[in-house]
């Protein structure tokens, strides 16, 4: 039964299409030309043309093609600033200042005076004899004048107030001229050193020489040899 009905509906659907067609065939006039005009419509008893429609065929819309939204790119996330650790203040260290040591003042070496010069070529020549030890006072190159040397006897002795005596031998030395408040003198005793120079220092007489003074008396005694000298403490030259 549905086979039927569809049938008769699919014949039915046919039958209108062909009429369809068949009203818009094209008309021929007498002389064979196909009449192209389709009469319009009447109004008011009166045929009027019919608009010619031109149909456009709509193109189809094209879409453009929608692209997939990109999405914006993740910025990474911002990382908190680290702050540099502020480091605690530290006071500086405060240095002792260091004090310099004071030292003591160096006095400037004393110049040796003549007798000190005249004293050591003694002690340094105390093991030879009694001119041998003249000869080198009077030679030494601390004496700026013309000297020389000679054998003294016990007596009285320039320089001396008093005889001088108890010695075995005794050489003097002494300028050639003699307002030079200098004389020297190398002993050998033989009897008790020490008192013999207590003699010399008690009669020494630095104004032995009337025009001037000696300035310094230097009396030693080495083993059985006696220094002695009276002199000013400089040469000049």
């Amino acid at each position: 039964m549905k086979r039927l009905l569809a049938l008769i509906l699919a014949f039915a659907l046919i039958f209108a299409l062909s009429a369809c067609k068949g009203n818009d065939a094209p008309v021929e006039d007498e002389g064979g030309e196909i009449i192209t005009d389709v009469p319009g419509e009447v109004e008011n008893g009166e045929e009027t043309d019919a608009p010619e429609v031109e149909e456009k065929e709509e193109a189809p819309e094209v879409k453009p093609e929608e692209k997939p939204q990109e999405k914006p790119a993740e910025k990474p996330a911002d990382k908190p600033v680290e702050k540099p650790t502020e480091k605690p203040e530290t006071s500086p260290e405060v240095v002792p200042e260091e004090v310099p040591e004071e030292k003591p003042e160096e006095k400037p070496a004393e110049s040796k005076t003549l007798g000190d010069t005249l004293l050591s070529v003694f002690r340094a020549n105390a093991d030879k004899s009694a001119a041998d030890i003249a000869a080198a006072c009077i030679t030494d190159e601390a004496i700026k004048f013309m000297g020389g040397t000679a054998p003294m006897e016990a007596g009285y002795l320039a320089g001396f107030d008093a005889e001088i005596t108890g010695f075995d031998s005794c050489t003097m030395f002494a300028p050639n001229i003699g307002t030079i408040p200098f004389v020297g003198y190398v002993f050998e005793v033989s009897g008790d050193a020490d008192a013999f120079v207590k003699t010399l220092k008690d009669n020494a007489n630095p104004r032995w020489n009337i025009c001037t003074e000696a300035e310094q008396t230097v009396c030693e005694k080495i083993g059985n040899k006696v220094f002695f000298l009276m002199c000013p403490k400089t040469l000049e030259e």
